[in-house]
C-alpha cells in the first residue's frame, strides 16, 4: 500500500487548503482523501494537548499506521501521493517521523506575512467557537501563558514564528526536498505558483487548475441564529467528528472549506496594528529570510 511522498507541512491560515485543492486537481497527483491526517503530529510519537478545541483535532486525527495507509490505498499510479497536515511544521517529531518513514519525501510549506497569519488564526477560532477573547490583541499577549497551558489551537503568536519551527526541518532534510510557498504570491499570481510548484513536484507543470477558486477563507456566519448555533456546537462537533467515516469527514471539510455561502469576511487588520506587532517579530522575520534566502522586505 502506498506512503506518501509529497506533504504540504504548514502553515495553518496560510492558503495550505486551496494549495492542496490545486494539487488535488492534477492528474498525476493523489491527494489524501482526508485533509488534516495528522498522523505524524498526534499519532507517530505525539501527544494530546489540551485546551479548547484540542480534543477533535486529537480524536480526528490518524493514530495507527494501518490506517494512514489506508488514505492512499486508490493512488493506483499516481506520480505523486500526497496529504496535507499543517500542525506538521510545528512539531518536531513530525519532522522525525516523515524522516524515519519517508525519507525521500518532497516538502511544501506555505508562509504568510506573521501578523496577518495571526490575526486570520484569531478570527478562524472566534468563528469556530474556541477562541474565548474578543480582543486581538489581549490575545496576542496572552500568547506565553496559553503555551505554557497547553491550550494549542489558540496560540496565534507563536506560530508565527517560522524560523523557529523550520529550522529543525531545514536541519534534517536537503534543501532540494523543500520547497517555500509565500501566501501573497499566491494570492497575486496562483497559476504562477503552481506551475513552479507541479514542476518541483516532477509533474506536467502545464496543467491549469481552477484557482479562481479561493478556499477556506476566514469570515464568520452571517446569519445571527446560524451564527450562535455554530458557535454553541463546538462540544457536540467534536463528539460527532471522530465517528464519522474518513471519506465522509473528507467531503465535508472541503465542502465548507469552499462554500461562499454563508460566511462573510472578517474585519480588515489595522495598519497600524500591524506595523506595531510586526516590530516585534523583526528577530524572527530576518531569521527566516537567511533561512530559506529570500527578500521579505515586503512583510514589513
Amino acid at each position: 500500500m502506498s506512503m506518501p511522498n509529497f506533504y504540504i507541512a504548514g502553515g495553518a491560515r496560510c492558503g495550505s487548503t486551496s494549495l492542496e485543492a490545486y494539487c488535488r486537481a492534477h492528474p498525476q497527483i493523489y491527494m489524501s482523501s482526508v485533509k488534516e491526517p495528522n498522523y505524524f503530529s498526534y499519532g507517530y510519537g505525539g501527544v494530546p494537548y489540551a485546551g479548547p478545541g484540542l480534543d477533535q483535532y486529537y480524536a480526528t486525527s490518524i493514530k495507527d499506521l494501518e490506517t494512514y495507509r489506508g488514505l492512499f490505498r486508490h493512488a493506483g499510479q499516481a506520480r505523486i501521493v500526497g496529504e496535507a497536515s499543517i500542525n506538521y511544521m510545528l512539531h518536531p517529531q513530525a519532522c522525525a517521523g516523515i524522516r524515519d518513514l519517508t525519507p525521500d519525501a518532497r516538502l511544501v510549506f506555505i508562509l504568510r506575512q506573521p501578523v496577518e497569519r495571526a490575526w486570520s488564526s484569531f478570527h478562524r477560532s472566534r468563528y469556530s467557537g474556541i477562541e474565548p477573547e474578543t480582543d486581538f490583541l489581549a490575545a496576542w499577549r496572552d500568547d506565553a501563558r496559553r503555551r505554557e497551558a497547553g491550550h494549542w489551537s489558540c496560540i496565534h503568536r507563536y506560530k508565527s514564528l517560522y524560523a523557529r519551527h523550520l529550522r529543525c526541518w531545514f536541519d534534517t532534510f536537503p534543501r532540494q526536498q523543500i520547497k517555500i510557498v509565500l501566501f501573497d504570491d499566491l494570492k497575486a499570481s496562483p497559476d504562477e505558483v503552481m506551475r513552479d510548484l507541479y514542476t518541483f513536484l516532477d509533474v506536467d507543470p502545464g496543467f491549469k487548475p481552477d484557482t479562481a477558486v479561493i478556499h477556506n477563507q476566514t469570515g464568520e456566519i452571517s446569519n445571527p441564529l446560524l451564527r450562535s448555533i455554530w458557535l454553541r456546537s463546538s462540544a457536540l462537533r467534536s463528539h460527532l467528528l471522530p465517528i464519522l467515516p474518513l471519506r465522509w469527514r473528507g467531503r465535508i471539510f472541503r465542502y465548507l472549506a469552499s462554500s461562499r455561502q454563508t460566511t462573510r469576511r472578517s474585519a480588515p487588520l489595522p495598519a497600524e496594528l500591524r506595523a506595531e506587532l510586526t516590530a516585534e517579530l523583526q528577530e524572527s522575520i530576518v531569521e527566516l529570510e537567511e533561512l530559506i534566502d529570500r527578500d521579505l522586505s515586503a512583510w514589513y
